[in-house]
């Protein structure tokens, strides 16, 4: 299956366009009106949250399966001529191969797509760990991020017991090669809530959408943490807690008009 294929219901307002790196599923989605004259764009990840669900899981094809979770951000940013990217790394828990992979990604769609040399990113739960350490790596290429629940504590999701093992990472070769011993010695190197003094230095701001109620990715020592973390490092943060809601939610996750007025600001 292409990725073509897997985005069933195509975004009329983009021209949907399939990126080769190292064999793994990467897009960009080209605006079709009026291309923003700094070609900014938005980096998204996990990527499959720009494509229907039943694309990424062997479903029967019943409309909740055709459900875009960041159909509003992606619809908003074309309109408003960004480019719209990804790259499938699967669940990499922030590994430093997965870093690289991303990198590589980033420097493809840069050059050959000639897009703006700053990503805005949108890091949904585990997207957070990926996002997060490639942009605290490379905080240059880094406009803002916006976080919707995402995992900035390895200790508090998924352990850091699970972290070394190859049952929670999708593709082998993006595996963390180092031992839990190792990594408890060495956390700082790779958990995000660690790593942020570099994107304070580079003035990148942050917004998070997190729900007060989330058992997978607990609000206090994730977005509540960070808040206090950034702030004492001079940080533009800003921090939206929706009162009693859980992990995944509703519309004040996937469809805030204040999300997609930072993204694009």
């Amino acid at each position: 299956m292409t990725l073509r294929d897997m985005f069933i219901q195509p975004y009329q307002q983009g021209n949907l366009i399939e990126v080769q790196t190292e064999g793994l599923l990467a897009f960009v989605i080209e605006p079709t009106g009026t291309i923003d004259q700094q070609r900014r764009w938005l980096w998204l990840a996990s990527c499959w949250h720009a494509a229907p669900q039943q694309a990424f899981k062997n479903q029967p094809d019943t409309d909740s399966d055709k459900i875009i979770t960041h159909e509003y951000y992606v619809k908003k940013a074309l309109a408003a001529g960004f480019h719209v990217a990804g790259v499938d790394v699967g669940v990499t828990l922030g590994s430093t191969a997965g870093t690289s992979a991303c990198q590589r990604f980033y420097e493809t769609v840069v050059s050959q797509y000639r897009l703006h040399d700053k990503a805005s990113l949108i890091a949904q739960s585990n997207g957070g760990l990926i996002m997060y350490n490639w942009a605290s790596t490379y905080p240059q290429c880094v406009a803002r991020i916006f976080g919707i629940f995402p995992v900035m504590d390895l200790r508090s999701w998924p352990g850091l017991k699970n972290v070394p093992s190859d049952q929670m990472i999708t593709y082998p070769q993006l595996r963390h090669r180092i031992t839990l011993k190792e990594l408890e010695k060495r956390l700082a190197e790779f958990n995000p809530i660690d790593r942020l003094k570099p994107l304070a230095e580079s003035g990148v701001s942050i917004m998070h959408v997190h729900g007060e109620q989330d058992q997978t990715v607990p609000f206090e020592p994730n977005s509540g943490r960070t808040r206090q973390l950034y702030e004492a490092l001079g940080g533009d943060i800003k921090i939206i807690k929706v009162d009693g809601a859980g992990h995944m939610g509703g519309p004040e996750f996937y469809e805030s008009a204040t999300a997609i007025d930072f993204l694009l600001g």
